[in-house]
C-alpha cells in the first residue's frame, strides 16, 4: 500500500510540473521489469521529430529486458510489424509461451508508455488451410504429412516415363505456410517443355504460285517441326491450302499426324502439291470457318492441348474475317496471322491482320529472305510451356 501511494504521488508531481508543450514519454534502458523501469527511469520530452512513445520488451526464457523512450511514429510502427512475423508453426515473434519473444508497442499520448501494457501477449498468426493438393497426381504421386493444414509437408514424385516435376524440377517438396499458401508454386509431372509441346497446330496457307508454296514448306520445316517432338501427347499438325475455298483434298489432318514423328510430318508437308485454282479469290474467312468445323469434328482435348490456328498468306481476304476469327477465339483457340508480301503487294492491311489474330503480338510480317516462323515458334513455346501444369 505504501509503495502504491508513493507511485501515485510521484506521477501526480510529474504531471503538475511537466512542460505542457510537446509529447512526453517514459524512458528507461534495459530494465529488468516494469517496476525497475519506473523506479530507475524518467520522464523525457520528445524532440520535435519524435512523436511517439515506444516500448520494447525482449525475453529469453524467464528473463526480460525493457526499453522505453521516444521514436518517430513510422519507425515505431515498422518495429511493431515485426511482432507478427512468424515461424512454420504459426507462432509470432511477440508471444508469451515460447523460449524467446520480442514485442514492440507504440502510443501517442502523454506518458502513455509508463505502465505495463499488452506488449507481451500471446499472438498466433492467422491460420488458414492451403489449397488442396489433388489426390490423383497424374503421372506421379504425392504424399502429405497433414493434408493441407498449416505446417503440412507434401512430397512429390514423378513415375511416368520421361516425366519430371514442372515448373521447378528441384522443388520436390512444398510446405503449407501459416497464411494459407504453399511454399512452392503448383507442381505437376510433365514431359520437359520444350521439346514436348502439347499443341494442336492448324496451318491455313494461301500462296499465289508454286514458288511461294515451296517457300512456305521450307519455312515450316526450319521452325516448329525441327524443334519439337510430335505425337499424341505433344505437337499435332494440320496443313490446308485455300484460295476462294479450302482444298481439303490435299490437306494434312490432325488425326493423320497424331502418331507421326517430326520427320514423317515434314515429308507429308513436302508432298502436298500446290493447288492451281484459277478462281483469283482469297477467302480467309471461309478458311477460318473450315478450321472451326474441322476442330469440332476432331476429338478435341483443349484441357490437354493448346489449340492454334495460323493463317499464312501473301494476299488479303476478299471476304469477312472478323466473325470467323472471333468464333474460333470464342472456342478458346489462339489465332495468328502471318503475312508474306508477294510481288503484287503494294500495301500491308494491318487492320485485317489484327482482325484475324486478335492481338498485335500474334501478327507477323515477313519476306521470302527471312524465316517467318521464328517469332511464332518462340511465342508458342513461351505460351504453352508457362501453362504446362494446367495442361497436365
Amino acid at each position: 500500500m505504501f509503495w502504491t501511494k508513493m507511485f501515485l504521488i510521484y506521477f501526480l508531481m510529474i504531471i503538475i510540473i511537466s512542460d505542457t508543450e510537446g509529447l512526453q514519454c517514459w524512458k528507461c534502458d534495459g530494465a529488468s521489469s516494469n517496476i525497475d523501469c519506473l523506479l530507475n527511469g524518467r520522464s523525457m520530452k520528445c524532440p520535435g521529430s519524435e512523436d511517439c512513445c515506444w516500448t520494447s520488451v525482449r525475453r529469453y526464457k524467464t528473463s526480460s529486458l525493457i526499453w522505453k523512450g521516444c521514436k518517430q511514429t513510422s519507425a515505431c510502427n515498422n518495429d511493431k510489424r515485426q511482432n507478427f512475423f512468424g515461424d512454420s508453426n504459426g507462432m509470432s515473434q511477440c508471444n508469451d509461451n515460447q523460449r524467446s519473444s520480442h514485442c514492440t508497442c507504440c502510443c501517442t499520448s502523454y506518458l502513455c508508455n509508463r505502465n505495463a501494457n499488452a506488449c507481451s501477449t500471446v499472438r498466433r498468426l492467422p491460420q488458414g488451410r492451403c489449397p488442396k493438393v489433388p489426390t490423383i497426381f497424374r503421372n506421379g504421386a504425392v504424399k502429405c504429412s497433414d493434408s493441407n493444414k498449416p505446417g503440412s509437408m507434401c512430397e512429390f514424385t514423378c513415375t511416368g516415363e520421361d516425366f519430371t516435376l514442372q515448373p521447378s524440377p528441384q522443388a520436390a517438396s512444398s510446405q503449407c505456410l501459416p497464411m494459407g499458401k504453399w511454399s512452392q508454386p503448383e507442381q505437376c509431372c510433365a514431359r520437359p517443355c520444350p521439346p514436348y509441346l502439347p499443341l494442336d497446330y492448324i496451318i491455313l496457307a494461301h500462296a499465289e504460285d508454286a514458288t511461294t508454296w515451296e517457300f512456305y514448306q521450307q519455312a515450316f520445316g526450319r521452325s516448329v517441326f525441327n524443334t519439337y517432338s510430335h505425337g499424341p501427347d505433344s505437337l499435332r499438325t494440320s496443313v490446308t491450302l485455300f484460295s476462294g475455298v479450302p482444298h481439303p483434298e490435299n490437306a494434312i489432318t490432325l488425326n493423320q499426324t497424331a502418331n507421326m514423328d517430326a520427320k514423317s510430318v515434314l515429308e507429308a508437308i513436302e508432298n502436298v502439291p500446290f493447288t492451281e485454282t484459277g478462281d483469283g479469290l482469297v477467302n480467309i474467312g471461309a478458311a477460318l470457318t473450315y478450321a472451326r468445323e474441322m476442330l469440332k469434328r476432331h476429338v478435341r482435348d483443349p484441357n490437354r492441348h493448346v489449340e492454334v490456328v495460323l493463317v499464312t498468306t501473301d494476299s488479303f481476304s476478299d471476304d469477312d474475317v472478323i466473325g470467323p476469327a472471333q468464333a474460333l477465339r470464342d472456342m478458346g483457340v489462339l489465332t495468328f496471322a502471318r503475312f508474306v508480301p508477294s510481288n503484287n503487294t503494294k500495301t500491308v492491311n494491318m487492320t485485317q491482320l489484327l482482325e484475324i489474330a486478335g492481338d498485335k503480338d500474334r501478327v507477323m510480317i515477313s519476306n521470302k529472305g527471312l524465316n517467318p516462323s521464328t517469332n511464332n515458334s518462340l511465342f508458342l513455346q513461351s505460351y504453352v510451356c508457362n501453362r504446362i501444369c494446367k495442361l497436365y
